[in-house]
């Protein structure tokens, strides 16, 4: 997954980076400071969520710098630590703007790091932390989320060992404030809070609210609210910036790092940066007409246009309350003749009650007029991902009659009604250059054990050869005209 460089390398250009800046200032008093929850993912693509373990003792996060001597020394005796007090959890977390992914992960298997390295990229976390140099240590008290210790790892007159003694057996911290330095982290952000309170909402946050955020945030939206004017943004500012910082909203979880996809829905880290500075200044209203005003209104049924063919999905009542099972409803087909697949669109009949819509074709209908398991996958929806569009030269054969099968999950929000939702199909004439097949991995018997944290599962598809060659016996003879 990473790309290995060599570690002595790495070293030396962080080194260089850090003593340009010089060793860092006395630091801050930060005990008694609350942690505001966030996620972070470490070295290997692990997510660490701050406020996960709320039994542990004490939760340690000790600032890691790349060829740094004092941060790598911390690391070794957090390492020692890390036996000593079992019920204490440990983490470094990396804020340094000359680190990377990548090069922290080379950093951490070149020094045999046992603790995972949290990559803050944005440097967002570290600013709110309070971090400055390299080998500082936070211990913070999951019962408070306060900081019960701040300062080295190693201290004359206290240290890590020591609040951690105290900590673990629930006794207040009798040394919780410890003088240090050590190599600086440069955080530029810090100086630029006054420029902070003279963010743009209607030129820089509005926009991004209406690119990312509005389509389930707008009336008749699954959103629990509505982004409607700036007002309404304003009250709900500090659960945005807990949102964001824990990377639960956008709701795309696609780590770029790994792989990059099409319509990534994600913010860009120039967004993230421009919503939680402008958030934590106080969200100022600033000058300029509220964009929310005129760019908030109910969403258009059909977003690629009309459909060549519409198919309403069999309607279900959907309780105020409770738990509903998957729906399966089929239909028979409309299909008289077989059709090249370009896109389907879904309309849900109830953006709040419907979680997600799954489609595909049956050669037949199935017995009681519900059934799951299709031969060709016609796509599906979920909030934000309503069309399913293929590829330029794709396309999905669709044999004619048969059956289209759905599986419908409901969530109940407090209001019994109707779903009346639809599908729409967009067609091509001419075959495709590749024909479009889905597969889904699943498996209903995963079994994880009480009490297993990072439990891992494999699974795999095996490609039935050729892959690559374009659709010949299959392609269907086209109509001159389209079904209405």
């Amino acid at each position: 997954m990473f790309r290995m460089a060599s570690v002595a390398l790495l070293a030396g250009v962080s080194a260089l980076a850090l003593t340009a800046c010089g060793p860092a200032a006395p630091a801050a008093s930060l005990v008694g400071t609350t942690v505001d929850n966030f996620m972070l993912v470490d070295e290997l693509g692990l997510a660490h969520t701050a406020k996960y373990n709320t039994k542990a003792a004490a939760i340690v996060l000790v600032a890691q710098v790349n060829g740094d001597e004092g941060a790598r020394a911390a690391a070794k005796t957090i390492t020692a630590l890390q036996a000593k007090y079992p019920t204490a959890e440990f983490k470094m977390i990396n804020s340094s703007n000359a680190d990377t992914r990548e090069t922290i992960a080379a950093e951490a298997k070149g020094q045999g790091f046992t603790v995972p390295v949290l990559d803050d990229e944005f440097q967002l976390i570290g600013d709110s932390l309070g971090l400055s140099y390299a080998g500082e240590v936070l211990a913070i008290d999951p019962k408070t989320w306060k900081v019960a210790y701040h300062g080295p790892v190693e201290g004359k007159k206290g240290g890590l060992d020591a609040a951690l003694a105290e900590m673990t057996t629930g006794a207040p911290v009798t040394v919780a404030e410890v003088s240090g330095r050590g190599s600086a982290i440069e955080i530029p952000a810090r100086a630029m809070k006054a420029e902070f309170t003279r963010i743009s909402y209607a030129n820089e946050v509005a926009p991004i609210l209406l690119d990312k955020c509005v389509d389930c945030h707008q009336p008749g939206g699954i959103g629990t609210w509505q982004m409607t004017n700036y007002e309404m943004v304003k009250g709900f500012a500090p659960m945005i910036r807990e949102a964001i910082r824990v990377d639960r909203m956008p709701p795309f979880d696609v780590d770029r790092h790994v792989n990059l996809f099409q319509n990534d829905e994600n913010l860009t880290e120039a967004e993230t940066k421009t919503l939680i500075h402008w958030i934590e200044a106080g969200a100022p209203r600033g000058e300029g007409d509220d964009p929310l005003l005129k760019g908030v209104t109910q969403r258009v049924d059909w977003p690629l246009g009309e459909p060549d063919l519409v198919v309403d999905i069999p309607n279900y009542d959907i309780p105020a309350s409770g738990i509903v099972d998957y729906q399966t409803p089929a239909v028979a087909s409309p299909l008289k003749e077989a059709k090249w697949l370009k896109a389907t669109t879904f309309k849900a009949g109830s953006r709040q009650g419907v979680h997600h819509i799954l489609a595909g074709w049956l050669p037949k209908m199935p017995a009681g007029g519900n059934g799951f398991d299709w031969n060709v996958n016609m796509g599906g929806y979920a909030v934000g991902a309503e069309s399913n569009l293929a590829p330029k030269d794709w396309a999905t054969y669709v044999p004619p009659g048969g059956a289209l099968s759905f599986q419908m999950h409901y969530t109940p929000f407090g209001k019994a009604m109707t779903d009346t939702s639809k599908i729409g199909f967009y067609f091509q004439d001419e075959a495709p250059t590749y024909l479009k097949r889905q597969i889904v991995l699943a498996d209903a018997t995963i079994v994880i054990k009480p009490n297993t944290s990072r439990h891992h599962e494999r699974s795999y598809v095996q490609f039935p050869p050729p892959c690559n060659s374009r659709p010949r016996s299959r392609t269907p003879t086209i109509a001159a005209t389209r079904p209405s």
